[in-house]
């Protein structure tokens, strides 16, 4: 008898160990999956920088970050040359809308692949009047004056200034560029210019 009872005890302490060893080879799995998920994840994003950079290096970018601290790169002012149009804008004012073409030119990593003038500004062969009425939005956008930028109703018709507006506002991530439709309407008209004729437009 008391063999049996030696036994049953035993075999009660073998049924009560499963249960407990069950829980904790459940939490190790779960540990090790998501130690595995995590690494995967890590994998894909690495895996896209790479082509990011790629892609810049392609471009004529740099896939080094600028050498210096992002808020500091986003208060320099730039002295531009926008086909004979000389403009100054700061930096932040060019990238204020985020994953555009403007912004990812202006963000520091294509700066040594820019032709610059015989006065060292940047050169741009761009349509000025567009330029200057976007970097005058940027401006109200970036202070938060309006909350959208769309091509005005006056503007609509004139070929050069929508191609330029639109492929500056653009995101090279989405297929199409975006439209007068992308954005809602601004609220205001946008601001005149008050210099005098030669004279550099100063937007900082």
């Amino acid at each position: 008898m008391a063999a049996s009872a030696a036994a049953a005890a035993a075999a009660g302490e073998k049924r009560k160990c499963p249960d407990g060893a069950v829980g904790e080879s459940a939490s190790l799995g779960a540990l090790h999956q998501s130690i595995q998920y995590s690494r995967s994840v890590t994998n894909a994003l690495q895996a896209m920088l790479e082509d990011l950079e790629e892609r810049q290096r392609a471009l004529g970018g740099s896939a080094a970050a600028p050498n210096k601290p992002v808020d500091e790169l986003m208060k320099e002012v730039l002295e531009l040359n926008v086909s004979g149009e000389q403009v100054r804008v700061q930096r932040s004012t060019l990238c204020a809308v985020k994953d555009s073409v403007l912004a990812t030119l202006f963000g520091g990593k294509f700066d040594a692949a820019f032709i610059r003038d015989e006065k060292d500004r940047i050169f741009l062969q761009i349509y000025p009047p567009a330029f200057t009425w976007l970097v005058m939005n940027l401006i109200m956008y970036e202070e938060e004056q309006v909350d959208n930028i769309a091509i005005p109703p006056s503007k609509q018709h004139d070929t050069p200034f929508t191609y330029w507006v639109e492929l500056l506002l653009w995101d090279p991530f989405h297929k199409r560029r975006p439209g007068g439709d992308a954005f809602s309407p601004l609220p205001t008209q946008p601001r005149t210019s008050s210099r005098m004729p030669g004279s550099p437009l100063r937007l900082s």
